[in-house]
């Protein structure tokens, strides 16, 4: 041991071990804190989980109300596209009607 390097009397044993001890001391109240602080950690952590599977799920619901508006909007534009397309056709038949009458 190192108190061997100066003479290994009584008072570098002492020294020695009460260094030893307050050492054992501090490590003990550092790894308890360590343990306090992976606690609260734990439960920081669950919370924002908690908070984000919440905003997920808002978005997904969302996100489907859009989904289902667009294919709203596109089967409308289908329809009056159809409808006006309907009409297109019939008017040169109408058109062409009329200059065969004059």
């Amino acid at each position: 041991m190192w108190f061997m390097l100066f003479g290994g009397g009584q008072g570098a044993r002492i020294i020695f071990f009460v260094l030893f001890h307050w050492l054992s001391m501090y490590l003990h109240i550092f790894q308890k804190s360590l343990e306090e602080q992976n606690v609260q950690v734990l439960q920081t952590l669950r919370d924002l989980f908690k908070f984000s599977q919440s905003a997920v799920q808002i978005w997904d619901e969302h996100e489907d109300a859009l989904a289902k508006l667009e294919r709203s909007l596109v089967d409308k534009l289908d329809e009056c596209r159809d409808a006006h397309n309907g009409e297109n056709q019939v008017r040169p038949v109408c058109v062409f009607v009329l200059e065969r009458q004059n």
